[in-house]
């Protein structure tokens, strides 16, 4: 009689099922049509010195532990330009008004990201905007220079904290709030300067003024 070997029935049949298997996988597998790693996966950013695009948002140093972030040894950065001309240059729509976020660069320190200084700048109308605010909420100071040195307009050498070489003009305004230093042009077109004490108003230079103001060449005081 006849022995079975079962060990090798189950083998045979094993080796079968695999083939089967196998030539599953080769005809569902499709071949790449483009050099890998293209047309499958996104390139990964290397250490190569060819320039790499990348699609999606780059978010660096997400572990809070990290002290630097980002540092661009040589060249120069660009945000919304491929040539920037400067070492650091954002090309921005063109500002049209303060409450645009888009058309600002924003810098903010608060939970509220709309809040902060913003800069703007209109290539047509050659306007640069500076503004501190929340838009729609409130609006902010600007501070220069709050603790010594001069803010010089058209001079490189200011020497009065605000130097400029040129005319001044202040428009009409409302009657501001009194006190000791303030000049403002009313509606008529006079100037308006506070008395000596900064309790009320009087025509600057002479008449009820005089003594309160002192000329001396382009230059006017308070006494």
């Amino acid at each position: 009689m006849t022995k079975v070997d079962y060990k090798a029935i189950a083998l045979t049949l094993g080796l079968i099922a695999f083939s089967f298997l196998f030539v599953w996988y080769v005809f569902a597998w499709t071949e790449p049509s483009q050099v890998p790693p293209g047309g499958n996966v996104q390139p990964p950013l290397n250490v190569g010195p060819i320039a790499q695009a990348k699609e999606g948002m780059l978010w660096l140093a997400y572990n809070p532990a990290v002290p630097i972030g980002l540092i661009v040894q040589y060249g120069n950065v660009g945000i919304g330009t491929t040539t920037p001309q400067g070492l650091f240059q954002v090309q921005l729509p063109a500002w049209t008004n303060h409450d645009t976020d888009s058309q600002h660069v924003i810098f903010s320190n608060s939970t509220d990201s709309n809040a902060g200084i913003r800069f703007g700048f209109n290539q047509s109308s050659m306007i640069g905007s500076i503004n501190v605010l929340n838009p729609g909420a409130t609006w902010g100071n600007l501070i220069l220079q709050d603790d010594g040195g001069n803010v010089g307009i058209r001079t490189v050498s200011p020497i009065y904290p605000l130097d400029i070489a040129g005319a001044l003009r202040l428009r009409p305004s409302a009657v501001p709030t009194v006190a000791q230093g303030v000049m403002y042009v009313d509606s008529t077109g006079a100037f308006k300067c506070s008395n000596a004490a900064g309790t009320a108003f009087v025509d600057c230079g002479g008449g009820a003024g005089g003594g309160f103001w002192t000329q001396s060449g382009s230059n006017l005081y308070p006494n």
